[in-house]
């Protein structure tokens, strides 16, 4: 009985090229995970494909798992510029990824940039750590992780797990080879036996991102704002000086201390330039006289009355003057400029501060994800 579960647990592992007859099958696999019907297969399969192409992301890496001359499992990775790629795996057994024909809201970075969408980077904000970002987040308690050592409870969950992680090793190599840097997968919060496949294929749990949304038709609360503050907007000769004011408000966050050094702050920016739709009128830096205080990143969201902050954050020195506050109704007076309709963004859940400023803002959870990554700095 053991060498003939042996020989199930064992899968051959195989790219799976545009041309290649089961690529499509695998891709349903993925999709699926194995407990949705063939209707919504097909619906969430075309939402992908499109997202796919109206963003011009890549899939070329898409990897299934054989048994017994059929298909067993599938993983793709969804590259996008920056170095980094959001993961997908098929059957997790959970419906792990919560995919939904409208696209991730956990990515549109995969098409889910709201990767519920990687996400950036680190945030600063108006108390001492607020902030939001799109694909960066911070670490939860450790009751969050699954226990790697929980029992498998029958055989086919032994062998989902097994063809699971041989899966997403092979694609952590073969992204790598491909040159990127960063993978990372956004699930949803009970799914827990997809989240120890991860767990054990190598990669780290990040965070629980709760997405947030806010009607821009609301009117600002009344607060003193800083009278103080002007703005410069992107371009490209601020470039270098938009990466350096990014770097300042990664210090002393406590967004995301895990993640320090593992991506290029170049890689993040260009990142965030492809996330949505980017208008370089929705980016700007804050400053104090001369001095860059904070930073505001915003992209279209595709298909939707919408507007995303990506990335907001403000420098260690500066924090405790509601340049957060300012920031906000900034993004809040772009957006109204564009007749969007509204607000939306992505706020570890342990952000403490950062959530008690969007409250106070008017914003409202909309769904949840929990990021787990895998870098090759690892």
């Amino acid at each position: 009985m053991a060498s003939g579960l042996s020989d199930r647990l064992s899968a051959e592992i195989e790219l799976l090229g545009y041309d290649h007859p089961d690529r499509t099958a695998a891709l349903r696999i993925i999709v699926g995970d194995g407990v949705h019907p063939a209707d919504r297969v097909d619906r969430d399969l075309e939402a992908l494909l499109h997202a796919v192409r109206a963003q011009k992301l890549n899939i070329d890496l898409v990897l299934g798992a054989r048994q017994d001359q059929g298909l067993v499992g599938a993983c793709l990775a969804v590259a996008s510029p920056g170095r980094s790629a959001l993961t997908m795996l098929g059957p997790g057994g959970d419906d792990a990824h919560g995919f939904e024909t409208r696209g991730t809201k956990g990515r549109r970075d995969a098409g889910g940039n709201r990767d519920e969408g990687t996400k950036g980077r680190r945030d600063g904000g108006e108390e001492r750590h607020e902030g939001t970002k799109a694909r960066r987040g911070i670490r939860n308690p450790q009751s969050a992780i699954p226990n790697p050592q929980s029992p498998i409870v029958n055989r086919q969950s032994s062998i989902v797990n097994s063809v699971g992680v041989s899966l997403l090793r092979r694609l952590q190599h073969e992204a790598w080879q491909r040159g990127v840097v960063f993978l990372q997968a956004l699930l949803i919060p009970n799914s827990n036996r997809t989240a120890r496949i991860y767990l054990a294929s190598g990669f780290k749990y990040l965070a629980e991102l709760v997405y947030q949304n806010r009607s821009l038709s609301e009117p600002i609360p009344p607060m003193r704002l800083p009278e103080d503050l002007n703005y410069l907007t992107y371009t490209h000769d601020l470039r270098e000086r938009f990466i350096n004011v990014l770097d300042a408000t990664y210090v002393e966050s406590h967004d995301c201390p895990a993640l320090s050094g593992l991506r290029d702050t170049c890689d993040v920016l260009v990142g965030h330039r492809h996330t949505g739709i980017h208008h370089a009128g929705l980016w700007h830096l804050a400053l104090q006289g001369d001095t860059p205080v904070g930073v505001l990143l915003i992209t279209g969201v595709p298909n939707r009355e919408s507007l995303e902050i990506v990335y907001m954050g403000v420098t260690a020195g500066a924090r405790g003057r509601r340049i957060g506050d300012a920031l906000l109704s900034l993004a809040i007076e772009l957006g109204r400029q564009r007749g969007m309709k509204t607000l939306t963004l992505a706020v570890d859940s342990t952000n403490r501060p950062a959530c008690r400023l969007y409250e106070r803002w008017g914003f409202f959870e909309v769904g949840r994800r929990r990021a787990w990554i895998s870098c090759a700095r690892f």
